[in-house]
């Protein structure tokens, strides 16, 4: 939804013919572009240096371990907080 009022948009003329259409690629043209665009996305995945197994196991268990210890970190910050505000805030 718009909030400018019809002159001041700037997809429409003052005659209340929108621009939008005359921007927009023709059918014929999106279908030459598709094949093209598919052939070079096969083209730059041929240059992809492709990691080991060996290092995607290591990364992958690299991963796992720094979630475990984030999660076990915020786990016990938000226990503080909650013992904190529990003791001093409410007198529980």
């Amino acid at each position: 939804m718009t909030i400018l009022p019809k002159a001041a948009r700037k997809d429409e003329r003052e005659d209340g013919t929108g621009t939008r259409s005359a921007r927009r690629p023709q059918p014929a043209a999106r279908r030459e572009v598709r094949p093209q665009f598919f052939r070079e996305v096969a083209s730059e995945l041929r240059k992809v240096t492709w990691p080991t197994r060996e290092q995607t196991v290591n990364l992958t268990v690299l991963v796992i371990a720094v979630s475990l210890i984030v999660g076990v970190v915020l786990g016990a910050v938000d226990w503080v907080f909650l013992q904190v505000i529990d003791n001093m805030l409410l007198g529980r």
